[in-house]
C-alpha cells in the first residue's frame, strides 16, 4: 500500500477518469473504522456518489482476513484504493500500518480524510432522517444503528466526491 496526500490522490482519480472507458475507471473504497467494526463504501464509476458496501467487525487477530477481502473488493470493484476516515488516529494509524505489513495490497494506494465539522453535519442529518424512518415505519433501533453503521463510510467519499465537483474536472 502506498500513501498520497489527499489532493493528488484524487487528481491522479480525476486524470483516470479522463483517458479510461467507463468499464476501466477506477472507483474508490472509503474505510470508516472504529473500535469495535469498520464499514467500507464504494463509489460509482464516475466517483460522484458513494454506496455502502459492508459492515466488519474488529478483531485484532483477524488481519490478514481483511486484506484478503480488501483485495477481494479492490479487484471486484477495479478500486484504486482507500480513502480512510481520520478522526480516530490512534485506532485509523495502526490498523493502517498492520494492513500495509500484510503484503497483500501492494498496488493500492489510500489516502486519510478528515472533517469531522461538516462530518458532524452530516451525521446530524442522516440521523435525523433514520430516526423519522424507524418511527414512521416502526423499526427496531438495532435495525436503525445498523443503517447508521453502514452509511459511516459513505459520508468519508460523499464529501471529498462534493468537493471535487465544485472544481471543473477539465482543468
Amino acid at each position: 500500500m502506498k500513501y498520497k496526500k489527499p489532493l493528488k490522490f484524487f487528481k491522479d482519480l480525476i486524470k483516470n477518469a479522463k483517458v479510461k472507458k467507463p468499464y476501466q475507471r477506477l472507483r474508490v473504497l472509503g474505510l470508516h473504522i472504529r473500535e469495535d467494526y469498520m464499514s467500507l463504501a464504494v463509489s460509482n464509476p464516475e466517483n460522484t456518489i458513494a454506496l455502502p458496501l459492508c459492515i466488519l467487525p474488529r478483531k485484532e487477530n483477524d488481519i490478514n482476513y481483511l486484506a484478503d477481502k480488501f483485495r477481494t473488493l479492490i479487484t471486484e470493484y477495479n478500486a484504486m484504493g482507500f480513502v480512510v476516515n481520520n478522526n480516530y488516529p490512534t485506532l485509523v494509524s495502526p490498523f493502517v500500518d498492520q494492513l500495509k505489513k500484510t503484503g497483500k495490497l501492494p498496488r493500492a494506494k489510500y489516502t486519510y480524510w478528515e472533517d469531522s465539522s461538516i462530518l458532524q453535519q452530516m451525521d446530524f442529518v442522516l440521523k435525523h432522517h433514520l430516526r423519522f424512518i424507524r418511527e414512521q415505519l416502526n423499526l427496531p433501533v438495532d435495525v436503525s444503528n445498523e443503517i447508521l453503521q453502514k452509511f459511516a463510510a459513505t459520508n468519508v467519499l460523499q464529501l471529498p466526491f462534493t468537493v471535487d465537483l465544485l472544481f471543473d474536472r477539465d482543468t
